[in-house]
């Protein structure tokens, strides 16, 4: 049984809800309008009229000029990409979590569907002027403990969400209080609430909404609202900041462990957002603390101005402006029809004895292509057959439905070039103009959706850090698509300190988000495709520098295996700088620095070429060199056969002569010895004579002994 705090907080709460619906009573009953005009399937007749007609069996038609308009707009804006942005702004804010916050609400949006949620809201938001979403932090499963966010629509927005009626800015983001109604049937409501007494919130004093064709439904609420409280923390050696709670201590002597100490400390101002649900009968259940800074609805307002001295937010779609230029044309063409249908046929006028004998002809006059129309002559009317034309249909009526199609087009800021009607002769600088000037009246929708989509990723960022607090792994995206797997909360083992330290942690320093339209990537890329192709035609050698990024900008089959082959080529060959590398990249280089680098097949290529050439040009210089050795020795050669000759010969010459004079010392010798075996002989007949006569001659003194 609730107490008498809970019955009174209760009470302030219904009466609370009451005042912000009447303060903006008003315009969410335009808005209603706005969207049964186009969504009911006589809401573009007023009632009055369209009553009066019936009773009276007279048609009436529907020809809707407005949604044209609505999604001519929703056409360009379906075109774009909404991208966020997230820089470091203060404190040990880095480069490095700054994209790993962007990767991860990436991440989030693409696992809520959140690029639908945007688009059908400025969807709406063009037709009515207002639109919601809501920021929820959910068990990942039912046997998980940790939890994760997501960005979810709120049905039926514009009658189920209610903020601060003090609040001034189009995303509420200053607003302390919001409540989100949730219509149910009573069997989920005893499944969701066991012990709730299936009270409804009463909102009959909103006027007709939605429910009205579901009268069994039981509206509960949900109220968030902020708290304000002081909070007491530290900044540590390391550069984070923690929350001095009941897990402080514990954390302190884990990072004393690894060298990291207390800094400074401060109690700081903060705010808390709680969250409870009710309903018309009471509270369904306890106040709960959320994971939340601020409130996580986000609301979006179109034509959005701030009103009097109370700064009233006034808002409106397009719809309300063009509603009266849709009944006018409605009714317009209706008449247009109705006497066309009526308007009497041209008649032929003749005496009976010229029918006589054609009635049939006549008869099907009407319904047949028969050219000829046969008559008998009557001498007594003299005046033959003549002919009476019909009434025409009154030409005010075509001109009223022309009036008024020009008229919803200018209020809803396109024109004839946006939609494909333009003259055959105007020149294209002409029709780009024109398609521009309608292309900028939808850069106040695109605003009102940017708007939004920036808090929506305020929030996140804020709200990441007390959702992903444990270690675990996380799949962040990149602009273009690209998933990179990263370790939140993670301990490594640094080198140099030789001490574990904590990596991907997202408490520290604070960060700013950057929202805004553009192109989509994909036409982005294209765009981006066709200026290197232009470029490469000037300077060819980009596509030597940069032919990775061109392949990959390639929408083909194979293109990325293509663009990973070049850029492992380039970083091969030193092209790509350090900063524009992967974390993997970088590594693989400095191992690679460290080991015999295998040349480039294309360096290689070139080197043998010149190498073959060198060695072609040593080969012919020593076939050169031989070949005059060849002729040089053979030279020598020749020269020594005829130096040998000379000498051989003249050896020759000297035996001769050599031989003449032994011959002739050998005759003059012999000749001598001759001459002296004579003496001798002379000699010894002298000698023998002497001896007899007792004296000798000595031959060598000459004389007689």
């Amino acid at each position: 049984m609730a107490d008498d705090k809970d019955n009174n907080e209760h009470l302030t709460w219904l009466n609370q809800l009451s005042d912000y619906q009447q303060s903006d009573l008003d315009q969410r009953q335009q808005a209603r309008e706005c969207d049964r005009f186009l969504l009911d399937k006589d809401g573009q007749w007023e009632e009055s009229v369209a009553r009066s007609l019936d009773a009276q069996k007279r048609p009436r038609y529907t020809f809707d000029q407005v949604t044209p308009v609505i999604e001519n707009i929703m056409a360009d804006i379906e075109d774009m990409e909404f991208g966020s942005n997230v820089k470091p702004a203060s404190g040990d804010a880095t480069k490095e979590l700054a994209k790993t916050y962007e990767g991860m609400v990436r991440s989030i949006e693409a696992d809520s569907d959140a690029t639908s949620i945007y688009r059908n809201a400025c969807r709406r938001l063009i037709r009515r002027g207002f639109d919601a979403w809501i920021i929820k932090a959910k068990f990942k499963n039912e046997w998980s403990f940790d939890q994760s966010l997501v960005v979810e629509t709120i049905p039926n927005a514009i009658n189920r969400v209610w903020t601060d009626n003090t609040s001034s800015k189009a995303d509420s983001s200053d607003s302390d209080v919001a409540y989100v109604l949730t219509s149910v049937t009573p069997e989920a409501y005893k499944e969701q609430f066991p012990e709730g007494n299936a009270v409804s919130i009463d909102d009959a004093d909103l006027g007709e909404h939605y429910d009205q064709y579901r009268p069994e439904v039981i509206i509960f609420g949900e109220r968030y609202y902020k708290k304000e409280t002081t909070r007491e923390v530290c900044q540590l050696s390391n550069g984070e900041i923690v929350e001095k709670d009941e897990n402080f201590e514990k954390v302190v002597d884990e990072y004393a462990a690894q060298g990291v100490t207390v800094v400074r400390e401060k109690k700081v101002k903060d705010f808390k957002i709680y969250h409870r649900f009710f309903d018309g009968g009471g509270m369904l259940s306890e106040e709960r603390e959320t994971v939340f800074k601020t409130l996580p609805v986000v609301t979006v307002y179109g034509n959005y101005e701030l009103l009097g001295e109370n700064s009233k937010i006034t808002y409106s779609g397009i719809t309300l402006k063009e509603m009266d230029y849709q009944r006018v044309f409605n009714y317009a063409k209706s008449r247009e029809i109705e006497e066309g249908a009526l308007a009497p046929r041209k008649k032929l006028v003749m005496t009976k004895k010229m029918a006589k004998g054609n009635e049939g002809q006549l008869a099907a006059l009407n319904v047949s292509a028969d050219p000829v129309l046969f008559v008998t002559p009557d001498p007594d009317w003299t005046a033959g057959v003549q002919e009476i034309g019909g009434a025409q249909v009154n030409p005010n009526l075509a001109n009223l439905a022309n009036d008024m199609a020009m008229g919803m087009q200018v209020t809803g800021g396109t024109n004839n070039a946006m939609n494909g009607q333009y003259a055959a002769r105007m020149s294209e600088d002409a029709l780009r103009m024109q398609i521009d000037r309608g292309t900028g009246a939808t850069r106040k929708w695109v605003n009102a959706l940017v708007n939004g989509i920036k808090r929506t990723c305020e929030i996140l960022v804020q709200t990441i850090p007390p959702v992903y607090d444990t270690k675990q792994q996380f799949m962040i995206l990149g602009q273009d698509g690209s998933e990179e797997m990263v370790v939140l909360n993670d301990e490594v083992y640094d080198t140099q300190t030789q001490q574990m330290v904590r990596v991907n942690t997202l408490n520290k320093g604070e960060y700013k988000v950057f929202c805004d339209a553009g192109p989509a990537f994909a036409n982005k890329m294209e765009a981006g495709l066709a200026a290197m192709l232009q470029y490469a035609a000037i300077d060819p050698s980009i596509v030597n520098t940069g032919g990775d990024l061109m392949l990959k900008s390639i929408d083909a089959p194979l293109m990325d295996e293509m663009a990973a082959r070049k850029r492992a080529q380039l970083l091969q060959a030193g092209m790509i700088p350090e900063d524009q590398m992967t974390d993997e990249e970088i590594e693989a280089a400095q191992m690679a620095a460290q080991q015999p680098q295998p040349e480039d097949p294309v360096v290689m290529l070139e080197r043998m070429k010149e190498e073959t050439l060198q060695m072609t040009q040593q080969n012919k210089a020593t076939e050169h060199q031989i070949r005059v050795a060849e002729l040089t020795t053979n030279a020598e050669l020749s020269t020594a056969k005829i130096q040998s000759d000379i000498l051989k010969n003249a050896r020759t010459l000297e035996q001769g002569q050599e031989k003449i004079d032994i011959d002739r010392d050998d005759k003059q010798f012999k000749n001598s010895l001759e001459l002296l075996k004579e003496e001798n002989a002379m000699g010894r007949d002298l000698n023998a004579e002497l001896q007899n006569n007792m004296l000798v001659f000595d031959i060598e003194t000459g004389d007689f002994a």
